[in-house]
């Protein structure tokens, strides 16, 4: 398994809660995420993903796994590592459910 991009979803100078896409590279079959509260904030984010390269279409709240405790969920609610499956995804984004800059999101593709 090789890495095959990173992407840098959130941090603390973050002035939206949508992150920008995450262009998933050919080949990509997981993505693994760390996120981090900044300052103590709460965390609340979801992963969306979508098969349009444009980006235009629907967008789908995508299922993650956490790696701590392996449970599946919608929703990132702690801090952690988790994994989402990238097969077959060309975009990628999340959604802060809490305010601006509260958590840092740093995801890594590979396949």
């Amino acid at each position: 398994m090789a890495t095959l991009a990173d992407f840098l979803f959130f941090d603390e100078s973050s002035a939206t809660t949508t992150s920008n896409n995450f262009s998933l590279p050919h080949g990509a079959d997981n993505i693994t995420l760390q996120v981090d509260a900044i300052n103590g904030a709460s965390v609340n984010a979801t992963v969306e993903g979508t098969t349009e390269l444009s980006g235009t279409g629907e967008w789908y709240t995508l299922t993650v796994l956490n790696n701590t405790g392996y449970a599946v969920t919608e929703a990132i609610t702690a801090a952690g590592i988790y994994s989402v499956s990238a097969a077959g995804i060309r975009l990628v984004r999340m959604k802060n459910g809490g305010s601006a800059g509260s958590i840092k999101a740093h995801a890594v593709a590979t396949g």
